[in-house]
């Protein structure tokens, strides 16, 4: 039985991806979601009734738990499953984190989703757990439950990310007057004690959260390898996408022998498109337009940042922004561009996209790049695959953010303002200099991802070796 995370909504189509080689494979599945939202609970229950699989939500289940306890607190009434969770010594410092308010907040909270965690393991029992993110960002109740059950963990990274991330997000939370810093007993107490959760850099030395709530995680087993590292988790096996990726988890200190370099089921998929469509592999096999004399355009619309990060852009509104982009494409008389709105997007963004007059597609995004000329995006991670399968990228740094991930890759154009966009386009709509870009795009991309359409095979094989043997036991 192999238990599968899903965090987010937009991790849920490389779930679904993943999970039909899987279930092809004669694998059994369960799903684990995570989310109160009911919509989004509707749509994740819908795409995964395919697999006849149990499916659970975590955020209900945590509930049920919180239910059970009994308004609990340390000196107050807690489950007995709850309480088991905690030591049963406390010393000086212990006690004064269980009697400060967000202390003992965290303490409560936490301890309940470790508990719904693992009854979840108790009762689907999995011999693997596959997540799309192991570090601050992932379900370490989940995985710590599963650890301790001996179950491995393999982690398939939905998004692109590096340490240097933290970057913008330590300059959005110091805007906020929301900076997390080891002043104060709490913060002292983290600095001492555990070190690798602070990070000194311009502003001194600082946290990515509260003092209270580290040293809750620490006290809980909830601690990780490497917090400011974005897949620094406990995990067994990273599966590395590309030959890039894998040199880059490797600087950033993760073991080598958990990083293997096994592909992505994101190139499969593009691999499985290509192979559907002969004028697409055509022009990926040439380095050349689908069609001569036009160039079509994927148009990746971020959700709105503008509630963070307005003083960045160049836009007043994420509208005006948007409607902006849209006419640049829609004033180009052999430019056909296509919509694809970002799978958080809010139903209002959604509703407002809908009416820019250019048509707006529903397909996930990924197996859409390979079947246009050019990809625009604002420092999406599927960067990776308009690389990987040749096509030039319109990289607008619509909110400045401070990433460099892309800068050694010539076919993959940042720019700070929309009419430096405009003029790289306009080079792009040339037929001659198109392919110029595309072949170089093309050199470069075998670097960032594997197009031989067998990724998932060598994740698959690199899985097996994980999990236990079980005799007599045959998998439908």
């Amino acid at each position: 039985m192999i238990l599968v995370n899903i965090r987010l909504l937009s991790e849920l189509p490389l779930a679904l991806a993943l999970s039909r080689r899987l279930h092809a494979r004669g694998e059994t599945l369960a799903f684990c979601a995570e989310t109160d939202d009911p919509v989004t609970t509707a749509r994740i229950d819908t795409a995964v009734a395919d697999f006849n699989a149990r499916s659970i939500n975590m955020a209900a289940k945590v509930r049920a738990v919180e239910a059970k306890g009994n308004a609990p607190s340390w000196a107050g009434r807690m489950s007995s499953s709850a309480r088991a969770w905690l030591p049963d010594r406390r010393s000086a410092d212990d006690r004064a984190l269980d009697e400060s308010p967000r202390g003992k907040a965290f303490l409560i909270a936490l301890s309940y989703e470790l508990v719904a965690a693992r009854e979840v393991i108790a009762q689907i029992k999995p011999d693997l757990l596959v997540v799309f993110q192991d570090g601050v960002s992932a379900n370490y109740a989940l995985i710590k439950a599963a650890r301790e059950s001996g179950v491995p963990i393999v982690d398939c990274p939905y998004g692109s990310g590096t340490s240097r991330d933290f970057d913008d997000y330590l300059d959005e939370k110091a805007a906020e007057d929301n900076l997390h810093v080891t002043d104060g007993p709490f913060g002292e107490r983290v600095q001492r004690e555990y070190p690798h959760w602070v990070r000194h850099d311009k502003r001194g030395a600082v946290l990515m959260f509260p003092g209270e709530y580290i040293l809750v995680r620490e006290r809980l087993g909830l601690s990780l390898p490497l917090p400011w590292v974005i897949h620094g988790g406990a995990a067994d096996l990273l599966a590395a996408e590309s030959e890039v990726m894998y040199e880059r988890y490797l600087e950033e200190g993760i073991a080598a022998t958990k990083v293997k370099l096994t592909g992505t089921v994101y190139c499969d998929v593009m691999a499985d498109r290509l192979s559907s469509s002969p004028e697409a592999m055509a022009a990926f096999a040439g380095a050349r337009k689908i069609r001569s004399g036009s160039t079509s355009v994927l148009v990746s619309l971020p959700p709105s940042l503008h509630g963070i990060r307005s003083r960045f852009s160049e836009f007043e509104t994420y509208e005006a922004g948007c409607e902006a982009i849209v006419q640049m494409f829609r004033s180009r008389p052999n430019v056909s561009a296509v919509v694809s709105l970002h799978p958080n997007a809010s139903a209002e963004q959604r509703r407002f996209v809908e009416n820019l007059d250019l048509p707006v597609s529903t397909d996930w995004v990924v197996p859409l790049i390979p079947t246009f000329d050019v990809f625009f995006t604002t420092f999406s991670s599927t960067i990776r695959w308009a690389i990987a399968s040749g096509k030039p990228v319109l990289n607008y740094n619509m909110y400045s953010y401070n990433n460099h991930d892309y800068d050694t890759v010539e076919g993959v154009f940042t720019h700070r303002h929309l009419r430096e966009v405009e003029a790289t386009l306009d080079r792009l709509l040339d037929d001659r200099e198109y392919a110029v870009v595309s072949t170089r795009q093309k050199a470069d991309g075998a670097r960032w991802g594997m197009m031989d359409g067998q990724n998932f095979e060598r994740i698959y094989g690199a899985v097996s070796a994980l999990r236990p043997s079980r005799p007599g036991e045959a998998r439908r």
